[in-house]
This record gives C-alpha cells, structure tokens and sequence, in this order.
C-alpha cells in the first residue's frame, strides 16, 4: 500500500479558506479607526469576499478532478490512450466556468465517469434541493459583483463566514463521495 504525503484537494481549500480571514482582518481594523467611507468599503470588502470564496470553490473542483485523474493513471500502465485523457479532462476543465451542481456534476461525469454525484450533499439538516438553491444565490452574488459590481444580496462578515462555512461542508461531502467511488 502506498502512501499518499500530498496534500488533498480539501485540505489545499481549506488553506484558501484561511486567507480569506484577511479581508474579514480588515473590516475589524476599519471598525476600530475612524474611516472615511465606510459603508463603502465595508460593502468592497464584502464582496471581495464572496468573489475569492466562489474563486476557490471553482479550483476546489478543478483540483479534485485533477488529483483524481492523476491517481487513475498512474495506477495504469503506459498506453497510447494515457496521453489523451488527460488531455480530455484539461479541454473540460477550460470550459468549466460555473461552478454550480449542474456543471459540477456534468465535469464529473465527462471527466471521471460519476454520475449525479452532488446528490451527496443530501445530509444532516440540508436536502440537495436547499444546498443547490443557497450556492446558487452565492454564485449569483459573485455574478452580479463581477458584471455590475453590485449584489442584490445584503452581504454581512456574518453571512460570509455562514457561506464559507457551508462551502466547505459541500467541499467535505464532494471530496467524500468522490474517494468513495475512485478508490
């Protein structure tokens, strides 16, 4: 049996996670001084929020698949065939832009041949239907950050630290189901 010191896909976001802690540092810095503007940079800081937590979301996905692929084939002789694979996956990873339950499960399936697999974020409290739902409103947020650089969502530090928290929970679960299938 081998063993694996590189660090997993979940464990790489979670470090992204952590960084993120420097834009909520800087609102507690702002709230202390006297700061000139600042609703707006609060409201700016809020939103670069949720434009780095739907950043790293995306890479979290693309990494996994990629850390998946790699272990598919290095567990595989050389082939002819090995050389397009990653190849395939590469081209699928380029297109994938959106990273929501439909695309989501779309990659896994065109890339590592599992279906429906967002269906494990059906747990404790959540049903799939209300985990799509509220990334769905996340991603929106970034959406409309980006193209108008407004967000018809009231956005917090509280409410952001909630949907990190709830990212990284789908991250667990989709990480979990993913091992779980490609041992």
């Amino acid at each position: 049996m081998k063993i694996d010191l590189r660090k997993s896909p979940l464990q790489m976001f979670s470090r992204q996670l952590v960084r993120l802690k420097y834009v909520q540092h800087i609102q507690n810095d702002l709230d202390i001084e006297t700061t000139r503007k600042f609703d707006r940079k609060i409201r700016y800081l809020n939103q670069t929020y949720v434009f780095h937590l739907v950043a790293y979301w995306q890479d979290f996905v693309e990494s996994l698949v990629r850390r998946k692929l790699a272990d598919i084939t290095s567990d595989c002789g050389s082939d002819p065939l090995d050389d397009s694979l990653p190849q395939n996956v590469e081209k699928k990873l380029r297109w994938f832009n959106t990273p929501n339950t439909k695309n989501i499960d779309q990659l896994l399936k065109d890339t590592l041949g599992l279906t429906k697999v967002t269906t494990c974020w059906n747990s404790e409290g959540l049903s799939r239907d209300e985990a799509k739902e509220r990334l769905d409103g996340i991603l929106l947020s970034r959406h409309q950050i980006a193209h108008t650089g407004l967000t018809s969502k009231e956005l917090s530090y509280e409410s952001n630290f909630e949907d990190m928290e709830f990212i990284f929970q789908l991250a667990t679960h989709l990480q979990k189901a993913v091992d779980d299938h490609i041992v």
